[in-house]
């Protein structure tokens, strides 16, 4: 979730979205998003207002993407076959 936040924030800067376009977007539940936004609003790497996600701790949001076991170089490639 991490890489496709930082992905979208890249591209467009803040972003409107809602939690359900998120999650259909990343191919999850609205309910996983609203819990890992929430976790990630509490340790004040996100701001959430208004369907925009303003990123407080980029290197942060990096560091939770970058932790996976698996170094993936194109991620976006393996979600659009599952």
């Amino acid at each position: 979730m991490a890489h496709y936040l930082l992905k979208l924030i890249n591209e467009n800067g803040n972003f409107f979205i809602d939690q359900t376009s998120f999650a259909r977007y990343i191919g999850t539940s609205r309910i996983t998003v609203n819990k890992i936004l929430n976790k990630w609003k509490n340790q004040k790497l996100i701001r959430l207002s208004n369907r925009t996600i303003d990123l407080l701790d980029i290197n942060r949001l990096k560091s939770i993407r970058d932790s996976g076991s698996n170094q993936i170089s194109n991620l976006d490639i393996l979600m659009l076959t599952m």
